[in-house]
């Protein structure tokens, strides 16, 4: 081949690419373009939903601490309050025991002295009685059993009263 022939070689070459390309762009260019923009558009589309989605997310993140943070406060809250109750509920059991011990102190203390007086007035009448008999004995002649009794029960009274002195 001579040069002649490479050089319409070339230059038929030259033409058949620029008619190709000619009618590539007629043709095929077009939809490539409108195809790879519409890529490039869901694509871009795509990173924006990523980010909304990561912005929600974020959101709700914070959201979500914030109300664990609230129960976790409000979980505290409520467990000083069952312990401050419980101290309460304590402190008035307490209260109420010791105030069920001086009553059942008093009622004792009263009691003692009840039973105490019923102890000296018995005592007492058993002594008057003693004291007449004795008395009876002695003397073998019975005046009065009544001013007997009523002499004893003054002399009793008189010892009681000095003995209190």
């Amino acid at each position: 081949m001579g040069p002649t022939q490479v050089l319409v070689a070339f230059i038929t070459n030259i033409v058949g690419f620029l008619l190709l390309l000619f009618v590539l762009k007629k043709t095929a260019w077009r939809p490539i373009v409108e195809l790879l923009d519409r890529r490039r558009e869901e694509i871009t589309s795509g990173y924006a939903k990523i980010d909304d989605m990561q912005k929600e997310l974020d959101a709700l993140k914070s959201d979500y601490e914030n109300r664990l943070r609230g129960i976790e406060e409000m979980a505290r809250d409520k467990t000083s309050q069952a312990v401050e109750e419980g101290r309460k509920a304590a402190a008035e059991i307490q209260e109420t025991a010791r105030a069920e011990a001086e009553k059942t102190r008093r009622q004792s203390e009263q009691n003692i002295a009840l039973k105490l007086n019923q102890a000296r007035a018995q005592l007492r009448a058993d002594v008057v009685e003693l004291v007449v008999g004795a008395t009876r004995q002695l003397l073998s002649d019975r005046v009065d059993a009544g001013v007997d009794r009523q002499l004893v029960e003054g002399y009793v009274d008189r010892l009681s009263e000095v003995k209190r002195n």
